[in-house]
């Protein structure tokens, strides 16, 4: 009886993702399932595997985002998977991916997640991110991603009741010229002008030439030290 009833589960889990298959969509980098209100990332585009840097959105055509999924509670549908993969920048709700695995993305250094509901960072306790909300990333995927640290770059949307706590995108670097720029933020009515070291936007981020400051280590503990730039609109 017992082996009829895994037969059975079995064959049901074939069907469920021969199904899946045959609803394959695409968005930008992304290989995508959708399943009522969800987009499943199954996978990368072929454009999407010549990437260094990636950014799973909140939204893809205004589906929630889930990188993988469990089929019957079991089988995990879908992964990012990529050689060329360094940077993965996720925005979308952290706790629902599953199809995160270290083993796919052998060059992979550093992941970010985006999760402002009040930052609550623990200076006395720099060199860890303490919580469950705030920009930080890691260096492994779950389940190995224990500890997780400060991303020391910060764009800011720079005006009164931007989304996000004022976050619009997060990076970290060490004594580095930033080596992706994100694609220009929006707001209605107004047009981006550029980043600034400044909220006033008197002196601009020059890309090519400003470095992020090297990090700072005193008896073995990171000081952390936050670069903000800021979002000049017109």
């Amino acid at each position: 009886m017992k082996k009829i009833y895994v037969f059975m589960i079995f064959i049901v889990s074939v069907f469920l993702l021969m199904g899946c298959t045959a609803n394959e969509l695409t968005e930008g980098y992304f290989k995508y399932h959708q399943q009522n209100d969800v987009a499943y990332i199954i996978g990368l585009t072929d454009e999407g595997l010549e990437q260094t840097h990636v950014v799973v959105p909140k939204k893809i055509n205004d589906l929630s985002v889930s990188i993988g999924r469990l089929v019957l509670m079991v089988i995990n549908d879908g992964s990012i998977q990529s050689d060329r993969l360094e940077r993965l920048y996720v925005f979308s709700g952290y706790g629902i991916h599953v199809g995160l695995e270290a083993s796919n993305v052998p060059s992979l250094q550093k992941i970010f997640y985006m999760y402002i509901q009040g930052v609550d960072f623990d200076y006395d306790n720099s060199s860890s991110f303490v919580g469950v909300y705030g920009p930080s990333y890691n260096d492994q995927f779950y389940p190995n991603n224990i500890t997780s640290f400060y991303a020391n770059v910060s764009y800011r949307y720079n005006y009164e009741g931007a989304p996000d706590e004022g976050y619009y995108f997060i990076d970290d670097y060490d004594g580095e010229l930033i080596g992706y720029i994100p694609e220009d933020p929006l707001r209605e009515g107004y047009e981006f002008m550029g980043w600034y070291k400044d909220e006033e936007c008197m002196v601009e981020w020059d890309f090519e030439v400003d470095r992020v400051p090297e990090k700072v280590y005193v008896d073995g503990e990171y000081q952390y030290v936050e670069t903000n730039l800021y979002a000049s609109w017109c």
